[in-house]
């Protein structure tokens, strides 16, 4: 990992493992959690850290995440998989502290949304003009998509689904419709846009 990219992730470069807690049930249970942490922590320590927490209290929350799963992957555990135990915890470790960091990112990515679309809409409700041309502007670029395109937006933007049940309701795997999603939206600005730079 470069010098820059420890920086750019919130992490320090050189920075030790944190310390982990040290629980009964680590100790007696899963007598090298310690390794198992550490091995995890080289991976998770390249993540990008979400907006809003700082480098130490986003490790220990993801201490906690991983020491939550490895109780829970300790529980779930069939020696008859064939898996050993230290795989199976670490993987299950990393997976828990991948999908708390997705569900933060996805939180930071939302809140920030809404705050642009309702910086948005204040400056759209102080000019009544723009607000009409606006939307005008917005019902012919989704009149001029096609049905597919048109219902995606549709489903996405007015009836709240996530990208999952959209792909569900479309028959289409989840990556294609945000890939759409995006396309459309980059079409949609490109149509609304540079139109009244040139007027």
């Amino acid at each position: 990992m470069e010098a820059g990219d420890a920086m750019e992730n919130g992490f320090q470069e050189g920075e030790e493992t944190p310390a982990v807690s040290r629980t009964p049930w680590c100790r007696q249970d899963l007598p090298d959690w310690e390794e198992i942490w550490a091995a995890c922590w080289q991976r998770i320590r390249t993540w990008r850290v979400p907006p809003r927490w700082s480098a130490g209290d986003w490790s220990e929350e993801l201490q906690a995440q991983g020491a939550a799963a490895a109780w829970q992957a300790l529980d779930n555990y069939d020696a008859t998989r064939g898996v050993p135990l230290r795989v199976y915890v670490h993987q299950r470790v990393l997976a828990s502290a991948l999908t708390r960091s997705r569900q933060e990112w996805s939180y930071a990515l939302r809140f920030a949304f809404e705050i642009s679309a309702n910086d948005s809409r204040d400056a759209i409700e102080e000019d009544e003009s723009l607000n009409a041309t606006a939307f005008e502007a917005l019902h012919q670029g989704l009149a001029n998509l096609a049905e597919q395109d048109r219902r995606l937006i549709e489903l996405l933007f007015w009836d709240g689904h996530t990208e999952a049940e959209v792909a569900e309701m479309m028959g289409i795997s989840q990556p294609a419709v945000s890939k759409r999603k995006w396309a459309l939206l980059r079409v949609l600005r490109s149509r609304l846009g540079p139109s009244d730079k040139n007027d």
